[in-house]
């Protein structure tokens, strides 16, 4: 887990990687096509990012790392056999054949001091899974009722990018089915950065919105201030306005139990889950599938829509780029935003946009070191859009093994690091090319020291670091990747 100004735990990043390192070798001893392998994977990672939001929510920092990982181990591997595997894991389901596979996708709500599980199908809470005493099994219906306690006037913000406006419009439908008159807040315009959110706006719309419910999807816990960002919170519950947030990054996982004890719903989630309320249409799990995919988050990458020329893949593309010309732009109308055209139909379950080829910045002034693209100078592109221009770099240097063939299906290197100068610290961006079935989160190979600041997810995530050891932190995670790769 991404821990935002904290140090690392080297134990902890070596047992995880040792944990994919003995995946990643049954899989290849398998000898199976790619799409058995993509989706073992991201059942492994679905598996554990449960496992570790139920271990946030109860008890933080003292997860047992070998028994979690020994129980997504013995899932990814039940999948791939076809028979069931029984295990126990501290604060998990007690039984792993009776979680199916949407199971995964599960929300945990800490909420009036309890805490529960929200499965995303409502009709997989029949199954019969044993849940541990500490938690208690709820549909995602009657989770959404509860967490909004009785409120009919919503407030909706969201992220400002693809993943947060998706998850906006599947959240503000299941929302308005439910009886709430929503007013959404959505794109850079509206809300700020994440810091300017949670310090002037959601304060602003809890005292003069006349709002009963503030609803976030996709807001990260303010890393800079997040005690000013609890008592924000607390302020919004005593004034009588319901709080629910709705979050897969680490620093709000780290903050949940502060924010529950604060009077907020806290529903700790994974990319693909990050909405309130059930999943009942399958546009719901089409929307929410492409938000995780615009995350690029291999936990939620479906198998049939992983190749570059899809349409699910060419339509992230096409909104990716649409927001990087337009989300920044603060001298539109709200009846001119863009964003509002794209935003109504994605509410309406009309999908999302339709395909289109999006223009793809040609990357430039790279080199491969070992399974690592790496730039010696910053991409020509604003910051935005470094997400595309890393891949493109990837997808032209398809990764080699240590006997120097490319494995086959290899389609890119797995990972790519770039950086530029903001100010008086370098800003790096590492990232995990996210169709790679063998590729660790690229965190778990970056050592990170105390006091600097990182945002975003273990698979691609932005640094700060002092500039004098720009150098050093990038040659120090290639040869970390090498290394495993080499062993």
């Amino acid at each position: 887990m991404l821990h935002p100004n904290r140090g690392d735990d080297a134990a902890e990043n070596a047992n995880l990687l040792e944990s994919y390192r003995e995946l990643h070798n049954v899989l290849r001893a398998e000898n199976l096509p790619r799409e058995r392998v993509v989706e073992a994977n991201a059942d492994f990672c679905r598996s554990l990012g449960l496992a570790e939001r139920i271990g946030y929510a109860v008890e933080p920092h003292a997860l047992d790392r070998a028994t979690l990982t020994a129980a997504a181990l013995a899932r990814a591997a039940s999948r791939l056999s076809g028979r069931s595997a029984s295990v126990t894991a501290p604060y998990y389901l007690e039984r792993a054949e009776g979680i199916t596979r949407s199971h995964i996708h599960a929300n945990v709500i800490l909420r009036d001091g309890a805490v529960a599980l929200e499965p995303k199908h409502d009709a997989d809470v029949g199954v019969g899974a044993k849940v541990a005493p500490v938690l208690r099994l709820e549909s995602p219906d009657a989770a959404l009722f509860a967490s909004l306690g009785g409120a009919r006037y919503v407030a909706l913000l969201g992220h400002y990018d693809v993943h947060g406006m998706i998850m906006m419009a599947v959240t503000q439908s299941n929302l308005e089915a439910h009886g709430s008159v929503v007013t959404p807040f959505f794109g850079y315009k509206a809300t700020g950065d994440v810091h300017r959110l949670w310090k002037r706006l959601l304060p602003k719309l809890a005292r003069d919105g006349g709002f009963d419910a503030i609803v976030l999807v996709d807001v990260p816990i303010d890393a800079r201030d997040p005690e000013r960002t609890r008592a924000n919170v607390q302020a919004a519950s005593e004034a009588g306005v319901r709080i629910v947030i709705v979050d897969h990054h680490g620093d709000t996982f780290i903050a949940a139990r502060g924010l529950a004890g604060a009077g907020a719903c806290v529903h700790l989630t994974d990319a693909w889950g990050c909405f309130l309320g059930p999943a009942d249409a399958d546009w719901k799990m089409s929307a929410a599938t492409l938000a995780a995919l615009s995350d690029r988050q291999v936990d939620a990458t479906p198998t049939e829509w992983t190749s570059p020329e899809s349409v699910p893949y060419r339509t992230v593309e096409s909104l990716s780029a649409h927001l990087d010309g337009i989300r920044t732009d603060m001298n539109l109308s709200a009846q001119d935003d863009p964003l509002a055209l794209m935003y109504l139909p994605l509410k309406e379950g009309q999908g999302a946009l339709p395909p289109a080829d999006a223009e793809r910045p040609t990357a430039l002034n790279v080199e491969r070191v070992g399974r690592a693209v790496v730039f010696r100078e910053p991409p020509q592109a604003p910051g935005r859009q470094w997400y595309r221009v890393l891949e493109r770099a990837m997808e032209a240097h398809p990764t080699t093994g240590a006997d120097g063939i490319t494995p086959a299906g290899a389609v890119a290197a797995p990972y790519a690091i770039a950086w530029r100068r903001m100010d008086k610290l370098g800003n790096i961006l590492f990232l995990t090319y996210w169709l790679e079935p063998f590729a660790p989160p690229i965190r778990l190979f970056t050592r990170i020291e105390e006091g600097w600041r990182v945002f975003g997810h273990d698979a691609a995530f932005w640094l700060e670091v002092p500039l004098d050891r720009v150098e050093g932190v990038v040659s120090e995670t290639a040869a970390a990747i090498s290394a495993f790769f080499r062993s």
